[in-house]
């Protein structure tokens, strides 16, 4: 990976927004993650298109902390994104722009803290038995012809 590489999210994967973090869901393993503070924000931009660079960069104008640190701290993730099966390198559909890199203004930024991925198992086999695993094309139910 390099820092013009952009992800697209893995077409099998789901997430919701929920007040303070992000549910990831994996349909084809079942494993589900929790994102908060920098790691929801690493997500929220790779889904907006944008390049790791352009992570760093949105992260710096947010939080407060050495370049180097949140780098490293950015691709550390971002390869964790990958490796979990998360996301993958491609051309996103959509594309990021200055105001999703935007910062908050005025006022202390919050420290850097190294992103984190929280990854949960217990309910794969409530998840990979969802009939919503047996669709086609058509959806689900779908009318016989």
């Amino acid at each position: 990976m390099n820092m013009t590489t952009r992800f697209d999210m893995n077409q099998k994967v789901v997430h919701e927004i929920f007040e303070d973090e992000i549910v990831v869901i994996n349909l084809d393993n079942g494993n589900y993650y929790t994102l908060s503070h920098t790691s929801a924000d690493i997500w929220t931009l790779l889904g907006k298109g944008a390049s790791v660079a352009e992570v760093v960069e949105g992260l710096e104008a947010r939080y407060a902390g050495p370049r180097n640190e949140i780098e490293t701290g950015v691709t550390a993730f971002i390869s964790h994104l990958a490796e979990e099966d998360l996301i993958h390198p491609g051309q996103p559909a959509v594309t990021v722009t200055t105001a999703d890199l935007a910062g908050t203004t005025g006022g202390d930024h919050p420290h850097f803290e190294k992103p984190d991925l929280q990854k949960y198992m217990d309910m794969q086999a409530l998840l990979i038995l969802d009939p919503i695993h047996e669709v086609d094309e058509m959806g689900w139910p779908s009318a016989k012809q």
